[in-house]
């Protein structure tokens, strides 16, 4: 059900299920996929992809141009929160707090208070993240935009290099290995120190 206040640009796509609340705003070719929830006041924008069934945006939510909300869970963004452009939202995620311009939350993460997913931003304002069951040295060097699963343990010396992915479950990563730029550490994989290098 779309609301007579509601705004919808002709190119924008719409699974017959969706429902838009007062006073929303739908850019031009942002797709929603099945079930989801635009809830008043809400302002979709231009080729936002919202591809997560049973997405719901709250009241006052912005999700800027170009920005994927994915598969994989049903995603949940809290009232009044605005999610910048081109970000990235995984599947099953909770966003409670405003998300940067290009910055991804991890699948089934969450972005509010007592998340299991924290947030670090260095000093030129990259973000990366980090499980709270992960054990990280802090004589590891940990790149921006890299993501370190649950029950990790990152030993002194060891660097991750910028948006790589570390999955979990234990993860073990030795003095001196590199994990390179956008690298990705599966399940199952043991990750040896020395020269050790992984990636692309």
């Amino acid at each position: 059900m779309i609301s007579s206040t509601a705004r919808v640009d002709p190119t924008a796509h719409l699974h017959e299920s969706v429902w838009v609340g007062p006073g929303a705003d739908i850019g031009p070719g942002a797709n929603l996929a099945r079930g989801g929830v635009v809830k008043a006041n809400a302002r979709v924008g231009p080729g936002v992809w919202i591809r997560s069934v049973d997405a719901i945006v709250g009241r006052g939510a912005v999700v800027g141009a170009g920005a994927k909300i994915w598969r994989g869970g049903s995603v949940t963004v809290a009232d009044g929160v605005i999610i910048g452009e081109g970000a990235w939202i995984g599947g099953g995620a909770t966003v409670a707090e405003d998300v940067g311009p290009g910055e991804k939350v991890p699948a089934m993460g969450a972005i509010a208070a007592g998340s299991v997913w924290a947030k670090f931003v260095d000093d030129r304002g990259s973000a990366s993240w980090i499980h709270d069951t992960a054990e990280i040295s802090p004589d590891a060097a940990i790149g921006p935009g890299a993501w370190i699963g649950g029950r990790t343990r990152v030993e002194a010396g060891a660097r991750i290099g910028p948006f790589a992915y570390v999955a979990s479950p234990h993860r073990r990563i030795l003095p001196g290995t590199i994990i390179r730029v956008g690298a990705v550490v599966g399940p199952g994989l043991w990750v040896r120190g020395g020269a050790t290098e992984i990636g692309p």
